[in-house]
């Protein structure tokens, strides 16, 4: 039986992949991982001013990128990036939704309007963007991996967990639940989740959402990859 080469296992030469929240530290790691593994990289972040100087910072070490702006919680917003990905290069290998935010505050004290964002941009916004992406990927009939990083933006221990551990779970259980629905359309779904006891550094958790997209886990799906928690 003849095994493919690790250096081919890594490789993402002549592929597309997205990486929204690509501004925030996990964001540029994630996407200068598969920049240098020879991807071709969609930026994707709200803030255009910084997505701009990423962009350039990685084109200026010779690797390939270009950004879009996007709010995730502006679903026709998703949409029009979407479709732009599937006009533009015709198909779609991988998406990591990294963008999402860690509201530190007691239950107690949580308003409606800030539980709301949470939601709106962990939850909504996630799963909108895997549906989005499982759309260009099954058009494209080349299948793909959509993963889904479920790390606070705070990167530090804090009692105050409860708001955003209601929508952690939540998407645990989507990413289950998509993984199975895509299974037959070739199209793996996992999560990465760093655990908050555990802080690990932007480039680790980057490393991870690598190994999770390339062939060295093409028998993974539907799986939470975790950081050690002691």
């Amino acid at each position: 039986m003849n095994f493919p080469p690790i250096s081919n296992l890594i490789s993402f030469e002549g592929k597309f992949v997205a990486v929204t929240g690509a501004c925030s530290d996990i964001g540029q790691r994630t996407a200068m991982r598969f920049a240098e593994s020879g991807a071709r990289v969609i930026l994707l972040d709200s803030d255009e001013d910084e997505l701009s100087r990423l962009s350039d910072k990685i084109i200026a070490q010779g690797y390939r990128a270009h950004g879009h702006p996007l709010d995730i919680t502006d679903l026709d917003r998703i949409r029009d990036v979407a479709d732009h990905i599937d006009r533009e290069h015709g198909h779609l290998d991988v998406w990591c939704t990294v963008a999402n935010i860690f509201p530190c505050a007691p239950v107690l004290e949580m308003d409606g309007t800030s539980f709301q964002r949470m939601v709106d941009l962990n939850l909504k916004g996630t799963f909108f963007c895997a549906q989005q992406a499982a759309r260009v990927m099954i058009e494209a009939g080349t299948g793909g991996t959509i993963i889904n990083v479920i790390a606070p933006a705070q990167r530090k221990t804090s009692t105050h967990q409860g708001s955003y551990l209601s929508t952690k779970g939540a998407m645990h259980g989507f990413t289950r639940a998509l993984a199975v629905e895509l299974a037959e359309r070739n199209i793996r779904v996992l999560a990465v989740d760093p655990t908050l006891e555990h802080v690990s550094s932007p480039d680790e958790v980057a490393r991870l959402v690598f190994f999770a997209a390339s062939d060295l886990a093409t028998i993974m799906s539907g799986s939470s990859l975790q950081t050690a928690s002691f």
